[in-house]
């Protein structure tokens, strides 16, 4: 039922997007946090009772390249290692670009400031398919978890699945994680999903052709958790290929020349139904010791890459036939596998 004095809130436009409500304790305020679509702004307005609202500020513009701005979202997150250090993140997505955008900085309930160090282009998900982010309020234990849309405005509505069209991510927690570079958002999938394994496959310091006769008598599946760590030794290239059969599959490896991680869907099946959507994806990591470590989720039409502890992820669809279910480890010299375990899920 609308209420009868509807709407509670004009802003003298219609060019806005996706109304987020929270709740500003210090301040002991409802925060109403909207966007502005083709000026690239975000607009703050609080209230007290939800129906009475005053503008309280704003923030933008942003790159006049951009597109429009949608689906934003506002929180607090501790400082992973500094309990008692706290910084704001505002999130906005970038219509038929490059996904979400994110900005560390301060909020006192009026306004929000971006910390000078912090770049004004970083990138939540470095794939193409993480879209519209909201994040859950008031968890137990102050935990801060979102999900994602899992597609792209370039192909959503072409995609070759029927009856339905469209899904959403993995649930993800998330934290600030201090580096080199500043405070950077890291996403590590829900502690929850563990409940759902059933092992498969564990293996400790082996060669790749070692490893690779393990993963050829495994029978896989659709829907897999994997924990690699792979030490690249002389190789400049090495990966693990998931939802594999014959030419079809999807790549996801270390570029060590350009010290980055890859999501390779060129050949992960079905990808003619339009143009923007083959092609491969990347993000910059640092190896540890020189290994690195992945954690991938599998699912019947998506790959979700956790690299650096969530730091660098690279989430995007795949529509492979239903019998390409194989793994296999692939180098272009010698590779070790550091660990390797593989678990199905079961919902």
């Amino acid at each position: 039922m609308r209420h009868p004095g509807n709407p509670v809130l004009a802003i003298g436009s219609r060019d806005f997007r996706d109304p987020k409500v929270f709740w500003h304790a210090p301040t002991r305020r409802w925060v109403m946090v909207t966007v502005l679509a083709a000026l690239r702004e975000v607009r703050f307005d609080v209230s007290c009772d939800l129906l009475h609202w005053t503008h309280a500020g704003g923030f933008g513009p942003g790159d006049p390249a951009d597109g429009p701005w949608e689906c934003p979202d506002l929180f607090a997150l501790p400082v992973e290692g500094e309990p008692d250090r706290r910084r704001w993140v505002l999130k906005v997505d970038v219509q038929r670009a490059d996904g979400a955008r994110y900005f560390v900085g301060d909020f006192d309930g009026s306004r929000f400031v971006v910390d000078p160090e912090t770049p004004r282009d970083l990138r939540v998900d470095r794939g193409r398919d993480f879209y519209a982010a909201q994040s859950f309020s008031d968890l137990p234990d102050e935990r801060r978890v979102w999900i994602g849309w899992m597609s792209h405005w370039d192909y959503a509505n072409a995609v070759p699945t029927a009856p339905w069209r469209g899904q959403l991510s993995i649930p993800r927690e998330l934290r600030l994680a201090r580096t080199q570079a500043g405070l950077r958002l890291a996403q590590r999938p829900i502690a929850e999903l563990a409940r759902l394994r059933r092992p498969l496959l564990r293996v400790a310091s082996a060669d790749l052709a070692v490893v690779n006769r393990d993963l050829a008598a495994t029978q896989g599946g659709s829907a897999l958790e994997i924990d690699v760590v792979l030490a690249p030794r002389r190789a400049s290239t090495c990966a693990i290929a998931v939802r594999s059969a014959g030419a079809e599959r999807t790549v996801v490896g270390f570029d060590a020349a350009r010290s980055e991680v890859f999501l390779d869907r060129t050949c992960s099946g079905a990808t003619k139904f339009s143009p923007a959507f083959p092609g491969i994806h990347r993000a910059t990591v640092a190896p540890v010791r020189g290994s690195l470590a992945l954690r991938i989720f599998v699912d019947t039409c998506s790959v979700e890459v956790f690299a650096e502890g969530g730091r660098s992820v690279l989430s995007d669809l795949v529509f492979p036939d239903t019998t390409s279910t194989g793994i296999e480890l692939l180098s272009d010299a010698d590779t070790s596998v550091r660990s390797l375990e593989i678990f199905r899920l079961d919902a």
